[in-house]
């Protein structure tokens, strides 16, 4: 699967969950390695990385940058963690 269905994946089930829509937009990617994305309005930008560990295995590392305040910083880690945990479970 490559990162951007992954990360799609990931984005739409916090659309299930919340009921929001989440605008994304391809920036740039360096497949099957990396992607970077506009996120929401544009105002802030989410890089999510893959890396093989093993055939069956791989990391991701999500990083989401231009928040506003360390408000919004904490709540959208929790929001990435959970996010990241439902990835995770969709492949087991």
């Amino acid at each position: 699967m490559t990162e951007q269905k992954s990360f799609k994946r990931l984005v739409r089930a916090r659309m299930e969950k919340t009921g929001e829509s989440a605008g994304l937009r391809e920036r740039t990617a360096t497949r099957p390695r990396s992607a970077r994305f506009d996120w929401d309005d544009g105002r802030t930008r989410v890089k999510v990385t893959f890396l093989a560990r093993g055939e069956a295995r791989s990391t991701a590392a999500l990083e989401h940058r231009r928040l506003a305040d360390a408000a919004e910083a904490q709540r959208m880690k929790s929001f990435w963690q959970e996010r990241l945990v439902a990835l995770k479970n969709s492949f087991e």
